[in-house]
């Protein structure tokens, strides 16, 4: 559980780690980020399902040691991408934790300012990640491409210079060895983030309430503000 994480991050630590590297899959969304944002400086995760074989380490390790992580973070992202480019599929992200505050306030503000829009958002057109099991489906969307739809097809000035400014890098593998992992790049910005349903099915009804019950963002970005449209 994300939150819990995060407490015992804020334990161990309480003025914030330079980093916290996800080698799991699906952790590259707003919700998990925005969790860590008192734990870590930045985050480096993927929104896809991450391939077996995990990170390079005997490449990316040495900048793990560096003092300035952040002069690093194209770099660490980079060698995963080249890494993963000829051994199978991959995104990856590097985001300032710093900047999620932010990010929460841009997506608000949208959000309350196309309510009446947000039925009309159908989340099969979106770019969705988890793709390697049903069981993920409807987990993640592309947060820009979900702001976009929601806006008539721009997404407004101020937030995507918000988001230029959380995700500080971002890559995806461009001829993954799986269709199944094929990125849309026109619709990628290195940012998942969950979005709550009217659904009915158990997986669906689960997911919504630990997203109501347990997730910080959830009320930082607006969603809470709207359950009246979306909600069960």
């Amino acid at each position: 559980m994300i939150p819990e994480l995060a407490e015992v991050l804020r334990t161990v630590n309480p003025q914030k780690f330079d980093f916290v590297l996800f080698d799991a899959c699906m952790m590259g969304c707003a919700e998990v980020y925005y969790e860590l944002k008192d734990a870590a400086r930045y985050c480096i995760a993927s929104v896809l399902d991450i391939p077996a074989a995990g990170f390079p380490y005997a490449s990316v390790m040495p900048y793990l040691y560096e003092n300035a992580i952040k002069d690093y973070l194209g770099p660490i992202c980079k060698d995963y991408i080249d890494y993963y480019n000829y051994n199978g599929w991959g995104t990856i992200s590097a985001v300032d934790c710093n900047q999620m505050e932010g990010l929460a306030e841009a997506v608000r503000s949208v959000i309350l300012s196309n309510q009446d829009s947000l039925k009309n958002v159908d989340t099969a057109d979106l770019q969705q990640y988890g793709k390697g099991s049903s069981n993920f489906k409807g987990y993640a969307y592309d947060m820009l491409q979900f702001i976009e739809k929601l806006c008539g097809g721009m997404a407004p000035d101020d937030f995507t210079q918000q988001l230029k400014k959380t995700v500080v890098y971002t890559g995806y593998t461009h001829d993954p060895t799986s269709s199944l992992y094929r990125i849309d790049g026109d619709n990628y910005s290195g940012m998942g983030m969950y979005i709550p349903n009217s659904f009915t099915t158990p997986k669906y009804l689960l997911w919504n309430n630990y997203f109501k019950s347990s997730i910080a963002w959830y009320h930082a970005s607006g969603w809470a503000e709207t359950e009246s449209i979306w909600g069960n």
